[in-house]
């Protein structure tokens, strides 16, 4: 589950306080379950429920898959959604209050499930309302997924174009394939887990113990996998380290502005692989000067038309070797066009809006914004609160607008340089994190 900052306390009070309204309409309602439910079984699943919820793997970067989730499904299958909230509540607190996670963020998620689970039940059992099996049937959890899957992922996109700006049908658009598998498989996984229950409470228990055992092994497989992408990372950041050697300053730049990048990057709400992408784009984006004559970029004054023409040979140059070296499409988009401007009128191919890949949008503020607040032998340095004017009068013809907003206040408000340092270290705690 991705930490961010910018939770707005109204927004998740107001979802919490929805599912509660719900839940009491709900509990107004004719009792929607298969099997009647006891104390003493309500509170046996908040207890495999909390523990499961320990017990969890991050899929595609951006989907964390719990063993609660499950646990959870076959308890609303076989009992219904009438004590599904305070369950939600209790298992998800304890992780929450454990790992010392925001209490406003915690309100949304258990609203934003709660809803969503509640959608779930109740398309699931009016569909299942004819069967006369013992059993619960399989069919109706597929319809009923999909109106999960769609509300779930409604909720979050609408999270983050409240808490973010980020645009509704982005967010929908990005996080609609990943979660569409999960919310599929978890609540057919759900239902046999109802079906073992039925059939044998020790084999039940049994099956949660091998849930849970899973989980745990494909957690540690998962942070054995980032910790040797966080080893790739770090070779990649010391042969960026050895072009400082025949130019230093273009290194150090280079490094300032994979910093900057991934500040706004995770300030957009992007996922962590594209984040890594974006640092990896950061430190390479200039590789291809290399190709470029030192006495050109060496220059103490002003270029000339012919010599800013073959400057701008080095976006295609990197492009080749960025080719060549196999390194990941997002990186190599990143180094072709990261001189491409919003107007369309950038460099090497004239691209225009969202024709230039979001990453390089990213890079090009970054790279400017470093250019106009460092030292350079042909150009008067300017300080921070210039260079963030000049971004916003750039904004819509050189830059992405809703980037450039972005950055600008995370750099012109709150963020101070330890963030951005704290960004630079993103890819050396990355396993770390849920």
């Amino acid at each position: 589950m991705t930490r961010s900052k910018y939770a707005n306390p109204i927004f998740c009070a107001a979802v919490f306080l929805a599912a509660v309204v719900l839940h009491f309409a709900i509990n107004s309602l004719p009792a929607l379950n298969i099997l009647p439910l006891t104390f003493e079984v309500w509170f046996g699943y908040v207890l495999i429920s909390a523990i499961q919820t320990f017990v969890a793997f991050t899929y595609k970067n951006s989907v964390r898959i719990a063993g609660s989730t499950i646990v959870q499904f076959a308890f609303l299958i076989l009992f219904g959604p009438r004590y599904l909230m305070p369950l939600f509540m209790i298992s998800h607190g304890v992780y929450y209050i454990l790992h010392q996670r925001n209490v406003w963020k915690f309100l949304a998620n258990v609203g934003q499930l709660t809803l969503a689970s509640y959608a779930f039940a109740l398309v699931y059992f009016k569909l299942a309302g004819s069967v006369t099996s013992a059993y619960p049937p399989l069919y109706p959890v597929f319809p009923a997924a999909l109106v999960f899957w769609i509300l779930n992922i409604s909720a979050i996109s609408l999270m983050h174009l409240i808490n973010k700006k980020v645009p509704f049908l982005e967010t929908f658009n990005k996080i609609a394939g990943p979660h569409l598998l999960s919310c599929v498989i978890i609540p057919s996984v759900g239902i046999i887990l109802a079906h073992v229950y039925m059939t044998s409470l020790p084999v039940f228990l049994l099956f949660n113990c091998c849930l849970a055992f899973l989980f745990f092994f494909i957690n540690r497989y998962l942070k054995m996998y980032d910790n040797l992408y966080a080893s790739h990372l770090r070779t990649i950041n010391s042969l960026t380290s050895i072009s400082e050697l025949s130019d230093p300053e273009t290194g150090r730049h280079s490094n300032r502005v994979a910093n900057y990048a991934v500040l706004l990057a995770e300030a957009l709400g992007l996922p962590r692989k594209d984040i890594e992408q974006i640092q990896i784009g950061g430190l390479f984006h200039d590789i291809g000067k290399i190709a470029i004559r030192d006495e050109i970029l060496d220059k103490s004054g002003p270029l000339t038309p012919d010599e800013y023409e073959v400057i701008k040979e080095h976006a295609q140059a990197g492009y080749e070797i960025a080719l060549k070296a196999n390194l990941p499409q997002t990186v190599v988009d990143i180094i072709k066009y990261h001189h491409e401007r919003y107007d369309g009128t950038g460099y090497p191919e004239g691209l225009k809006g969202n024709k230039i890949p979001y990453t390089a949008r990213i890079i090009a503020i970054a790279d400017c914004y470093d250019a106009m607040t460092s030292a350079r032998s042909y150009r008067v340095t300017i300080s921070q609160s210039e260079a963030l004017r000049e971004l916003e009068f750039t904004s819509g013809t050189q830059f992405d607008p809703r980037m450039v907003a972005v950055f600008v206040s995370c750099m012109g408000k709150d963020t101070k340089e330890k963030d951005w340092k704290r960004a630079s270290q993103f890819y050396q705690q990355r396993w770390a994190e849920d």
